[in-house]
């Protein structure tokens, strides 16, 4: 029987009628073999503990998928330093943009009063993406910077929203339905219709526009050639 000396080996050790488990590496040294390193590992049951991965005791669950698409939007749109140009905020703390993006965040996933929003916004990923503390989203602060949104600062918002890059997509599948998305000019721009091919059509305007473009992008009059009475061509609209 040959033993490999290069490499640690199970050896187990009897002590006062109980086997418990070492990790030994031996070597020989003047010709004898020797133990040049050992690792207690203790009983079968803590040899067992080792080798089967730990189940964990807790987990942390918050709310991603709906709220984080929610978000992106909100940042195309770069809502809050759009509400903050029209109504800046007044002393320390989160600005008025701010508490109105948690608050269209909330009515957009999971509607809860002012007073109920910072505990749903604790069980989203909300904290880690936005940076704002729990303690400071009281529905005192809620009415107070929502109460500096007037009329007229509002209708400057919402024109400034409706005269932004957006645009309406709509796509038809292959089972004959259809689904509508909203998308910045930016994507717009850079949208790849791949594989969709004549199913997915670009049927958007800008908010405030009579108009729409169509997927080929053309706009303006189509014009043709029309012959004068004396041989020459002319452009003419039709």
């Amino acid at each position: 029987m040959l033993y490999d000396l290069t490499m640690p080996s199970l050896t187990a050790k009897r002590i006062k009628g109980k086997i418990y488990y070492y990790l030994r590496e031996c070597q020989r040294v003047d010709g004898k073999p020797k133990i040049v390193w050992q690792q207690y590992l203790g009983s079968a049951q803590q040899l067992l503990q080792r080798l089967v991965p730990p189940q964990p005791q807790s987990a942390l669950v918050r709310d991603y998928g709906a709220v984080v698409a929610a978000l992106g939007i909100a940042q195309q749109l770069d809502l809050v330093s759009l509400i903050d140009r029209h109504v800046p905020k007044r002393g320390p703390g989160p600005t008025v943009g701010q508490y109105l993006l948690v608050a269209c965040l909330n009515r957009c996933v999971a509607p809860r009063s002012k007073a109920q929003i910072a505990e749903w916004y604790q069980k989203t990923v909300l904290p880690t993406r936005l940076g704002l503390k729990v303690s400071q989203l009281t529905s005192q602060r809620f009415w107070d910077n929502m109460d500096r949104l007037d009329a007229p600062a509002i209708a400057r918002i919402e024109q400034e929203i409706a005269a932004g890059q957006a645009y309406q997509l709509t796509i038809r599948h292959p089972d004959g339905s259809t689904q509508q998305l909203d998308i910045s000019a930016q994507n717009y721009k850079g949208l790849k219709l791949e594989g969709l091919g004549k199913m997915a059509k670009k049927r958007g305007r800008k908010p405030g526009s009579s108009t729409a473009k169509a997927a080929s992008g053309t706009t303006g009059t189509r014009r043709r050639r029309s012959r004068s009475a004396n041989g020459d061509t002319k452009p003419a609209a039709s």
